[in-house]
Parts: structure tokens; sequence; C-alpha cells
């Protein structure tokens, strides 16, 4: 039951209508839904009384939020740690019945609904998408007054040609004041043909210290090899998985090839954080065999 949001749907009267992409997300996940009357708050009192609680003790004072999903993660933590509690009416810890209501729900499909508005868009004569009217995207100039699709999520924008192929994905911005994105990926490519401009580029700006200091040793042809890595598994597992998955594995001796950053950037893009095992590798077979020719 929703209380008529406006990004769901609202009930005037016996009339009923909804947002196409709350109508496809019931469907993804197979629930059925309906509406409160409207102006009727005395109908949901109880609900009324715990926004107001949540309001007094997890909004006060106003929070400011530098990334929404960092602070999403410390909202939940926060509800959550509201929990340690008896239930006023059942008496038992409200965590508890709480699982107790998980449990008893469907399953989540395997795949994740994509929550974004889908449509398309034109480019200006520099190949740039401004949304909003102050957010600028590049493209690049060979799109330039192209009409391009377009999907908005929450947090991310990307852009596709009228093919279907993938162009580019930036993070969303916010705000009253005009940006422009960096288009971190085109600069890649760019930086791999032309390794010399590494030291004042934005890409480099952009890196874990750990890795810049890492790169900035490297010699010439080295530094193209590496960039040229972070380009390839890029296209493949994600642009911010692969810089995790180098600066994890960077100064390490030998330096890092494809295989390993594709590897790593892999686990790191599936949630899994670092490469397991099922079984633990042991070199003791190694040990004993040059311990022998020893």
């Amino acid at each position: 039951m929703f209380d008529n949001a406006t990004g769901v749907g609202r009930r005037v009267g016996e009339a009923i209508s909804t947002a196409g992409t709350f109508e496809r997300f019931a469907a993804h996940c197979g629930f059925s839904f309906t509406f409160c009357n409207p102006r009727s708050g005395n109908e949901k009192g109880a609900v009324e009384n715990a926004v107001g609680a949540v309001r007094r003790n997890v909004f006060v004072p106003m929070p400011r939020v530098d990334n929404l999903r960092a602070y999403n993660k410390r909202l939940l933590d926060a509800c959550m740690g509201r929990a340690d509690k008896d239930h006023y009416l059942k008496g038992e810890p409200e965590r508890q019945l709480f699982e107790e209501d998980c449990a008893s729900m469907l399953e989540l499909p395997a795949r994740p609904f994509r929550v974004a508005k889908v449509g398309s868009v034109k480019t200006d004569k520099y190949g740039d998408v401004c949304l909003e009217g102050r957010h600028r995207y590049p493209l690049g100039p060979e799109h330039a007054r192209e009409r391009v699709g377009m999907e908005l999520g929450a947090f991310s924008v990307a852009f596709r040609t009228a093919e279907g192929e993938p162009i580019a994905e930036f993070d969303r911005a916010y705000g009253d004041a005009p940006t422009r994105a960096s288009d971190l990926l085109s600069q890649l490519a760019l930086l791999c043909r032309k390794p010399g401009a590494w030291r004042n580029s934005e890409v480099r700006a952009a890196l874990p210290p750990g890795l810049v200091a890492s790169i900035d040793a490297m010699g010439k042809s080295d530094r193209q090899a590496s960039l040229r890595v972070l380009r390839d598994v890029s296209a493949g597992c994600g642009y911010e998985a692969t810089v995790r998955a180098m600066d994890a594995l960077a100064g390490r001796p030998g330096g890092v090839n494809e295989a390993d950053v594709a590897l790593a950037a892999s686990c790191i893009a599936n949630g899994q954080g670092a490469i397991a095992y099922d079984d633990e590798p042991s070199l003791s077979a190694y040990d004993a065999v040059f311990g022998r020719g020893a």
C-alpha cells in the first residue's frame, strides 16, 4: 500500500494512475499494490507516527550529504539500529519480527530491476548533452548534432547510439550550479596513444595516490602498457572496478598484466571483493621438488 507517492502513482476517487517505471518494477518483482485514500491520515496513524519518529531521530540535525550511496548505507544502518528493541505490542524483538517477515516473502528475481528513465536526447554542435539546463555530458565531436539514447538513473547517466551501442556512462550531476562531466575513458584512450600527456591528465588526477605513484615510476613503454591494460579491462569490467583492481596490484614485483587485472576486476565488479578459491592453493609440492633439487 502506497500513500500516493508521486513517483509511484496516485488515487483520485476510484481512479488509480500509476507511473510506467513503477508498473514495470512491480511486474518484475511480482507484487500487487494499492493506494491509500487521499487526505486520510487517520487511516494510517501508526505509520504517520513512525515517520515522525524517524524524522526526529535520524534526520535531526539536518544531514549533509556528499556521497548519496554512502549516506544511504549509513541511513539503513541507523534505521536497523532503531530495531534493537522489543515491539511495543508483541513484546518480541523488532529485528526478529522483521526477519520473520522477510522469510515469508517471495524471493527476489535473480536479475535486479534497473531503475532509470529511458529516452533520447540530441547533442549540440560539440557533441555534448545538456540535461536539466545546466549539467553537460561530453560524448565527443564525432557525435555532434546526433540523437542518442539515454538511460538516466539516480546515480549515473548512460548514452547509446541509435543502434544501441554504448557511447559513454557518467556519474549523474545534481545541484543548481552548472557542471561538466569528465569523460575519463575518452581521455584514457588518448593517453594510450600519447602517454607523454600523463602528468597533466585528468585521468592521473582521478586515480588513487598509490596507483599514481606506481605509474609515475614507470618508463614510457611500461606506462603506456599499464594505461592500455586500464583501458582494455575497463571495457569489460567497468572503469571503477578496474581502477580498484590495479590499485590493489600496484607495486607488485614484476608489475601487473592484463590477465591478473581482469580477474581481480571481475571479482570486484561481481561484489566478491577479492579472488576466492574453493580450496586454498598450496605450493608445498613445489617446495618439495625445489628442496630436493637443492
